[in-house]
């Protein structure tokens, strides 16, 4: 059964919403020094795109090795404007975050269908190791595999829930993410929202870092 359904709109809206509240984040906390509210917002972001690359590969992927490719070019371009926001110790940008998190689905899904565990589980430790590398650690990972076995059942949705709690470390993130969660869980929009090609949702990522980069060495 197919759980989280969602119509072309709602997908679109979801992802102007992330897109939307990564810049807020984004802002609060390299140009307004941490701002907790504008964080708090901020918190919609992982979430939404977590949702969103787990529902687009379990239904809308055809060719998943182009989609994977796809994440990690736009992760090389992005590293430098990720580097220069954040500093060098800030580890690795988020799109190498969602290559993993699709790596790790496959992974499982291999070893569901083939019964194989050591090759797979060795891939699963090198993940585990590269995630604490980006900014949400392993959570970060589970956020997306858990939305993308929350589609075929509802049991699932519990451990998306407490992965998303995890996520945050504080109490007032994790509240935020919890609600983002289940409005995304909820959401079904009726509005007519037109599709924007998606390699300019992936341009805006470095293009925006490179732009708080520039406004933080002009300060």
């Amino acid at each position: 059964m197919r759980y989280m359904s969602k119509n072309s709109s709602t997908l679109e809206l979801i992802k102007w919403l992330s897109i939307l509240s990564m810049l807020i984040d984004h802002l609060g906390d390299l140009i307004l020094d941490d701002n907790l509210y504008m964080r708090s917002i901020g918190r919609f972001a992982l979430i939404g795109f977590s949702f969103l690359l787990a529902y687009n590969y379990r239904y809308n992927t055809k060719n998943k090795w182009a989609y994977k490719m796809r994440l990690f070019k736009w992760g090389l371009i992005s590293q430098i404007p990720y580097s220069l926001a954040f500093g060098y110790a800030g580890g690795i940008n988020i799109m190498f975050l969602l290559l993993m998190g699709l790596i790790a689905i496959d992974i499982l899904n291999n070893i569901a269908n083939d019964d194989k565990v050591i090759m797979p589980s060795f891939y699963l430790t090198t993940i585990i190791v590269i995630s604490y590398f980006t900014g949400y650690f392993l959570f970060g990972v589970l956020v997306i595999v858990f939305f993308y076995f929350a589609m075929q059942s509802k049991i699932n949705i519990l451990f998306l829930l407490l992965s998303v709690a995890a996520l945050n470390f504080s109490v007032e993130y994790a509240l935020f993410a919890l609600l983002y969660a289940y409005i995304i869980y909820r959401v079904d929009t009726p509005l007519n929202i037109p599709r924007v090609k998606g390699y300019y949702f992936y341009a805006f990522y470095p293009a925006h870092l490179l732009v708080i980069a520039l406004m933080n060495i002009s300060v």
